[in-house]
């Protein structure tokens, strides 16, 4: 059985995704971070919607879209600690990226890649890693004691402020 049998999603988790190889992305966030974890995602509900930064830009995906990749589920900490009201927030946020229909930012790509820090942050444009970063960021629960300039889907799992929930193949 699969993650996306055995996982309940939980609003706020991050997941993130090991890289598919034919993914043209994936040598630039390879290089960079020197792991295979290229992609995640942040669960906005229960019903496994998920808030996903991709080609087309910010949008409001199903988990089952992922169905065959290797994923580790992390879950913040402190979650049980945070206010319903500031959550509530934090999906508001992330909703009005996918409803303002937000760009990927293949600027950021570049960015990464020749180290141009410049090129990185775009309140328009957005890549995967960036969107649980800010969202816990903007809403008072950083993730690391300093900003960051480039984060990547890596940073996330590292993070002592999550706790992997559960990793397998969706």
């Amino acid at each position: 059985m699969g993650l996306l049998e055995t996982y309940k999603p939980k609003s706020l988790d991050v997941i993130v995704l090991r890289g598919q190889y034919w993914n043209p992305i994936l040598p630039v966030v390879w290089t960079r971070t020197l792991s295979s974890w290229t992609h995640c995602v942040q669960v906005r509900g229960a019903d496994g919607t998920i808030y996903d930064a991709h080609l087309p830009g910010v949008k409001a995906e199903k988990l089952s879209n992922y169905k065959g990749r290797y994923a580790a589920v992390l879950r913040r900490r402190d979650i049980d600690s945070i206010p319903l009201p500031v959550k509530i927030k934090m999906i508001a946020w992330a909703d009005k990226l996918v409803s303002d229909e937000n760009q990927y930012d293949f600027l950021a790509l570049i960015g990464f890649f020749l180290g141009i820090k410049s090129l990185v942050k775009d309140d328009n444009k957005w890549y995967c890693a960036e969107i649980p970063y800010y969202m816990w960021e903007y809403h008072g629960y950083p993730m690391f004691n300093e900003k960051l300039t480039y984060v990547f889907p890596s940073d996330h799992l590292r993070n002592t402020c999550y706790q992997i929930i559960s990793e397998g193949v969706l």
